[in-house]
């Protein structure tokens, strides 16, 4: 069955229909349509994704926008094509598919350890890794996570191993166990470099130890035996810059990240009570530290452009301020409390938010705003693509719908 179901224009709407139809245009070359939303100078297309979608956010766009890979709580990755929706090819019994930036291999993993580049066209194993799994004499039985990354690099792969896991008659637990990364020249098939000891899962607050830069260039990893957090090239595994900071220092989390900036000159993160940016070159603090309102606030930083955005939960009235130049851009009060359910575009214009009363979509420079008044999206989480062109809403049970989101430029 199709994930996607479409939607169209209903008849009440008839009235706009060149108009709507003329402006499909505007947006990058596709077949599809859907229901359409208007509100002042915002317009946007919707269609439902099916609950076959994981609840967790594993449906990705390609790095150029010509693909949405999805996966499904059964257990299979699928492609497809932005321009019609339609399944490309489809992968049974693996999860948390990527494409590498050819567009033509696809790298997946699967339970008990195995990692696999496979090409799209022929369906030719090109690379595959195979974890051991310990047996320890106790009787309890290790589990080693892969998380695999797709490298802007031509053919690289990016994993980490997370060895965090235990099983121990017939329950589930977290082990103090440090993880570790490599980095695979998939056309050479061999391991390029392997970096270890980073910090265990469970020692910074259930967070991951490792933080990709949007373009997936760097990589910022906490280490565990050294107080530091390290940035590192992606493409060769070389280490550019050791930030002193303990790990323990870092207020991190399953929302709270540790995020670069759009150009990748700054890498920002929470510590104690406020928010700070480094310079990834010389690892200095730069800009103005953002001291949170209360001790209840969470502080979330968003990669934008040239600078990163920092929210806080409690704040009030809401505000994004630039942590570079320390400029606050005043948010209405209905965007309150949003928290880890907002996403910011990668050009810094768009601000989605899933709260109680549906879905937000905010363009900051005009402050002009669209509502999709549907309360199934209460605290569901969003992703923009890299163009900012489509949000995609993820569905947070297995029962429930997600969405996709075509955004028209507020000028047209």
């Amino acid at each position: 069955m199709d994930i996607f179901r479409r939607y169209f224009d209903s008849e009440d709407d008839n009235d706009d229909g060149d108009k709507n139809n003329a402006s499909h245009n505007d947006l990058p070359k596709r077949k599809w349509s859907g229901t359409v939303l208007e509100a002042r100078a915002l317009k946007v297309e919707y269609i439902e994704i099916n609950h076959e979608i994981t609840t967790s956010p594993n449906a990705s766009f390609s790095r150029d926008n010509q693909y949405l890979i999805t996966y499904s709580t059964g257990g299979r990755v699928t492609i497809r094509d932005m321009e019609t929706l339609n399944p490309i090819k489809t992968y049974s019994g693996w999860f948390n598919g990527q494409l590498l930036p050819d567009n033509e291999h696809i790298v997946m993993n699967a339970n008990g350890g195995v990692l696999s580049v496979r090409h799209i066209a022929t369906d030719e194993i090109v690379h595959e890794v195979k974890t051991t799994l310990e047996q320890p004499t106790n009787g309890d039985k290790r589990l080693v996570l892969l998380d695999p990354h797709a490298c802007p690099h031509a053919n690289r792969a990016f994993v980490v191993y997370r060895p965090e896991l235990a099983m121990e008659r017939e329950r589930l637990f977290v082990r103090q166990e440090p993880c570790y990364v490599q980095i695979w020249d998939i056309d050479k098939r061999q391991k390029i470099r392997q970096i270890d000891n980073l910090a265990p899962v469970n020692a910074i607050g259930k967070s991951k130890p490792y933080y990709l830069s949007p373009d997936g260039t760097l990589v910022a990893l906490v280490m565990k035996d050294v107080e530091v957090l390290r940035i590192v090239d992606t493409a060769t595994g070389d280490t550019l810059i050791d930030i002193p900071e303990n790990a323990k220092n870092l207020s991190l989390g399953r929302e709270k990240k540790i995020v670069f900036s759009g150009d990748n000159q700054y890498v920002g993160f929470q510590k104690h009570k406020s928010y700070v940016m480094r310079s990834v070159k010389t690892g200095e603090e730069v800009g103005t530290p953002y001291e949170r309102v209360s001790n209840n606030s969470k502080l979330f930083g968003f990669s934008v452009a040239h600078t990163i955005y920092v929210y806080d939960t409690q704040a009030s009235p809401p505000k994004l301020v630039d942590s570079l130049s320390g400029d606050v851009i005043e948010l209405p009060p209905y965007l309150q409390k949003s928290g880890q359910f907002i996403a910011i575009s990668p050009d810094g214009n768009y601000l989605a938010t899933a709260n109680k009363g549906g879905l937000i979509l905010y363009y900051i420079p005009t402050g002009d705003y669209l509502v999709y008044r549907n309360e199934a999206l209460n605290n569901n989480l969003l992703d923009f693509s890299p163009d900012g062109q489509y949000l995609i809403v993820h569905p947070q049970f297995r029962d429930h719908i997600g969405y996709l989101f075509a955004i028209y430029p507020p000028s047209l």
